[in-house]
Order: structure tokens, then sequence, then C-alpha cells
């Protein structure tokens, strides 16, 4: 029988190692964030060789006193926390006291410090923990770490490590958000000799444009607000300055580097209505919270953390966003709310905005429309449909009232425009798009996206309301696995107010046994996989997730397709319905609906200006 062994300190901590230093970034962090504690106003940090052969890290900060110039390399041994109550209100990056030692025990270390009260600093050298010569040294206030040969004793540590250029092209990333989030710091990014970026310590904006450059800047805007829990404040990229991945995306709570999926999904989903899949936007986030609120001893990195009140800051948060994006659309072709209002006639016509003509579609004229669906192309019920928080029972927009006052004001301001302008109705284009003129520009309406968009209002008037006819259908099996059944049980009364009958069926199994009527062509069984799995991937099932997964894929179902032929009756109805929603501009996918060319746009085209 095996006998139980206290392992010694060279082992602890090579194990210790193995959690805070899982590659040569993880050494820059720690060490930058040494440097950040220890009030620096200017930090140079230098690598070679992706940190495999050597990173340096020179700071002017307070120094460390000569008389601890050992302890710094015993396990937790820390001048950030003295007692247990120090746990709940953490100010500085570092308080573990761990990363030294654990570093020191893979590595070749040499440090020189020295602080304010002596005339000269200390300089220690360290390998594989153990220390080989300390001595008095002449160096100015501050400290100067050198690491080197990481993982030169435990080469199977050594062997895991990824291509230099990786290597490298991490600890840029690292470095970038370490300047990012301490930008009243002066950095200096030296990498094989080559210098990368350096800031000038003296705001946001300048760090910008520091690391990224000038084009970057000009397609970020400024976003600030607060609550009485929390300080947001940093930029957001515009709606068209999208990347293929979440590489730009920079999210800081109160200036550490964190990882956190619900805060990073709360800002995408405020872009939700203007990208496209698989698109992703720029952000530079900054959360101010009393520490006393987060906790951030969770995780060996502290690269995650926890709230007290997650759901008022996730809420906030996109909320934030959701209402500065939806008030600083910058692309000129892009059409905002306000180049729009106006009247919307036929050959010099006003188009009646009387209950008949704006109210949903009549049976009659839905009936003819969808008489046109042997032209349409087919929808795949199978396509996943990305979810998005909409709180509609707390959202007054949807308020039957609000809809009414809506419509008058609409209709008292086109008539009141009557004498100045108006929306003349060209024609169709290929079928698919709707080309009109007002005042001097020049308007392109998908016709597509546009009924998709109507179509996905109805809908959700018709859920707030709740009025959803239903289908019987011929009953339907679903075997679930326990996650997914699991799913379905915590957000049973979600799938009920959209309008499913659903029921028990067995161990992990659902039968489904009514739909909601303009569902009624879909493949249940597929529909309600997509929702459960779109609850599963955004981690939690709130009722207006659910529903704006079923609003959507209705939305792409029942919607006029490319190719399909209206007459001029169908346009103005289509339009004039368009006109009357909150946000005409993109569909719920976030494809643009309206795209506009002023006439100086198209004379320049023209190179006529």
């Amino acid at each position: 029988m095996s006998r139980v062994n206290i392992l010694d300190s060279s082992i602890t901590n090579k194990i210790a190692a193995g959690e805070v230093v899982e590659k040569p970034a993880a050494i820059v962090k720690e060490l930058v964030e040494n440097s950040i504690d220890a009030k620096s106003k200017n930090i140079i940090v230098k690598i070679t060789s992706g940190g495999k052969n050597s990173i340096e890290i020179i700071d002017d900060g307070e120094g460390i006193h000569r008389d601890d110039i050992e302890k710094i390399f015993l396990p937790h041994a820390t001048s950030k926390i003295s007692s247990e109550e120090d746990l709940f209100n953490i100010n500085s990056f570092g308080f573990r006291g761990e990363a030294l030692p654990s570093i020191a025990s893979v590595s070749r270390v040499s440090l020189k410090s020295r602080s304010e009260e002596f005339d000269y600093g200390m300089s220690i050298s360290l390998e594989g923990g153990t220390i080989i010569n300390k001595e008095e040294c002449s160096c100015n206030i501050g400290t100067e770490i050198i690491v080197k040969d990481i993982f030169f004793n435990t080469p199977a540590r050594l062997k895991f490590l990824k291509s230099e250029s990786r290597e490298t092209a991490i600890i840029r990333d690292v470095m970038t958000k370490l300047a990012i989030s301490n930008y009243e710091i002066g950095f200096e990014y030296i990498s094989n000799g080559k210098l990368i970026f350096k800031t000038n310590g003296m705001s946001l904006r300048d760090a910008i444009i520091d690391i990224f450059g000038f084009n970057i800047l000009n397609n970020l805007f400024f976003v600030e607000n607060k609550c009485e829990k929390v300080h947001i404040f940093g930029y957001l990229g515009d709606i068209n300055f999208c990347k293929s991945s979440r590489n730009n995306q920079y999210l800081f709570v109160n200036n550490r580097i964190v990882k956190n999926r619900n805060l990073i999904l709360s800002i995408e989903n405020a872009y939700r209505d203007y990208l496209t899949v698989n698109k992703y936007p720029f952000f530079i986030t900054f959360l101010n919270i009393d520490p006393k609120d987060i906790d951030v001893n969770i995780h060996p990195t502290k690269a995650e953390i926890k709230f007290e009140d997650e759901r008022m800051i996730y809420s906030f948060l996109y909320k934030t966003y959701a209402n500065e994006l939806n008030d600083c659309l910058s692309n000129s072709t892009l059409v905002k709310k306000n180049d729009i209002t106006g009247i919307i006639t036929s050959n010099d016509k006003l188009l009646s905005l009387s209950k008949k003509n704006v109210s949903p579609f009549s049976k009659e004229e839905l009936q003819r429309l969808m008489d046109k669906r042997d032209k349409l192309d087919s929808y795949n019920t199978n396509n996943k449909i990305e979810t998005l928080p909409y709180d509609l029972v707390n959202n007054e927009e949807f308020d039957k009232n609000h809809f009414e006052e809506l419509n008058e004001n609409l209709k008292f301001e086109i008539l009141n425009n009557t004498q100045t302008s108006d929306f003349r109705i060209i024609g169709q284009y290929n079928k698919t798009y709707i080309i009109g003129e007002w005042y001097d520009n020049f308007y392109i309406i998908d016709q597509h996206v546009a009924h998709e968009k109507i179509l996905f209002e109805e809908f959700i008037n018709k859920i707030k309301n709740g009025n959803i006819l239903k289908q019987v259908i011929i009953p339907s099996i679903v075997h679930l696995n326990e996650l997914s059944y699991s799913t379905y049980q915590n957000n049973k009364h979600y799938f009920d107010n959209c309008g499913f009958t659903i029921e028990t069926f067995g161990d992990n199994s659902i039968i489904i046994r009514e739909v909601p009527f303009e569902f009624r062509d879909c493949d249940a069984k597929s529909l309600i996989l997509d929702i459960i799995q779109n609850i599963d991937n955004f981690g939690s099932g709130t009722l207006a997730e659910v529903k704006y997964d079923l609003i959507a894929t209705k939305a792409c179902k029942n919607a006029i397709k490319a190719n399909c032929i209206l007459n001029d009756q169908e346009i103005k109805i289509l339009i004039s319905k368009l006109m009357k929603l909150e946000n005409p501009f993109t569909c719920p996918h976030g494809r643009p609906i309206i795209i506009k060319f002023s006439l100086n746009e198209i004379e320049i085209m023209f190179k006529r200006t």
C-alpha cells in the first residue's frame, strides 16, 4: 500500500507553476501586473524568441525594500494583503504571492531593485528556485527583472510550448490588453529588438492610436454610462467595422483583464440587429465596480471573475450599448429613422395611412401574397437562428397603446409633410428590390428582408398580447439528452407562452401536440431542438430569447422571397408597414433592409463632382 508523502517545496512550486505559468505570456502578464501594483509610471517589456529565451521587465515603480528581496520568492509572500478581510476588497492585480516563486522554480531569474529610501539597490539571482547570488548594486528607483530559459528544468512542459511566432503573437495580445487597460501608464514593448508599440500614458484615446493607429480610432465611438453599481465606458466599433473573429474584443473589470462569456455575449447581442452571421464587433469595454461586489479569487490566473449581481450588470451593459448603437449609426448608406419618416406616395399622390392601409395585412392581401409561394425559395427549418436578449415583457415599445400613439404621430407627421416632400415609388428591380426616391435621395429596399421584419414585429406583438393561434399537428416525439431535457424543463412555461403544447413523454422525451399557426408547415421536432440548443448556447433560458428565436425563424419562412413580382399596391402596403416599425433598418438576422444613396454620392460615382 502506498504511503502518504509530504512534497518538498521544489515540487510544490513546480506544481503551482503549472497553474500560474502556463506559457511565456503568463509570465509577462504576472510581472507587468506586479509593476503596475508598484505604481509605475513607465514600463518597458522586452522579449526574445517568443519569450522562450528571455523576458525582461523594467519599471520605475516603488521598488522592493532591500530586506524583502529574498522574501518575494517565498510561496504566499505578498505585500498586497495582510488579513482575510482584504480578500473581499482587493484593489491590486496580485495578492496571492504565487507568481514569483512559481516563475523562479521553472526558469533562471535575475532581479535588481531599489526603493526610494535607499541610495543603492539589491540584486538577486535564482536558478530553478534556488538562490545562487545576492548582492548590493547600483540601480535606479524601481525594479528590473529578467527571466531566461523558461521550463529548462521541466522538459515535459517545454515541449508543449507553441512555435516562436505563435508565442510571440500571444504575448503581443497580452501586452495590448495590458497597455489599453492601464492607459495612464506609458508602455514600451520590444520583441526581438524591434519596437512593436509605445504608449504615452496620457489617455485611452492616445493608447488606441499608439497601438492600433488612427484608422482604427476613426471606426470607433466613445460610450459611457453609469448607475449605482457600475460605471461603463470605452469604445465601440462602428457597425461596419466588424471582424470574422473575437480577437479584437477587449473587456476589463476594474482594469483587470477578464474572461466572461456572458458579458461578451451581452455586448455582441447589442450588435445583433446590425451584424450578419459569423461577424463580431470590435469593442474596448471598461467596467468599474466596487471591489466588494466582485470575487477575483476563483481562478489560478485571476482571469475569471464572479459578480454579486450578475444579471443587473449584463442587462445594464446590453441596454447601454444597444441604445448607443441605435443612436450612432454612422454609415451614410444605411438609413436612419429620421431619413424616411415622411410621406409615402406613388405618382405624386399621398398614400393614405388610414386604418385600412396601415393595419396588419388583411386576409385577402395575405392570401394574394401567399399564393405566390410556388415561386418562393424553400426555407430550411434546421437553420440555426442565434438568440439575443430582448425583454418583451417590460418593453413599453411593444405596448398596444404605444403602437396606437406611434401610428397617430406618424400619420400626423406624414400629413404635415405633404406640402414639402414625397416618397416616389419608381418600381421593382430584378423582382427583388423596391426602388424609390425621396427628396434628392435614392432608396433601395430589399422586399424579402422588409417583409421578414414586418412579420417579425407582428409575431412579437402576438406573443406580447397572448393571442397566438395554435395548430394541432400529428404528435411528434422528441428524444433529448439529459442536458437538453433539463433545459426544456427549466423553460417549459416559455414554450407554452409562445404557443406550443408540449408534454412529457417518458424519460428525457417530450411529445409536441400543437404549434403556433405560423409554424404549421415547419418540422416541429427540428424547430424545438434548435430552440433548446440556442438556450444552451446562450447559457440562460429567458422568455425573450425563446421568443426571438421563434420569431426570427417564422419570419424567414413566411416572408416574400426574392424573384417575386409585386404590384404597385402590394409595394405601397409593404413600405407603409415597414415605416411603422420601431427599427425598420435591419432584419432579425442583421441584414440591412434599406440602403440610401444621396445625390452627391451618385454624382461622385459618375465623376460629376
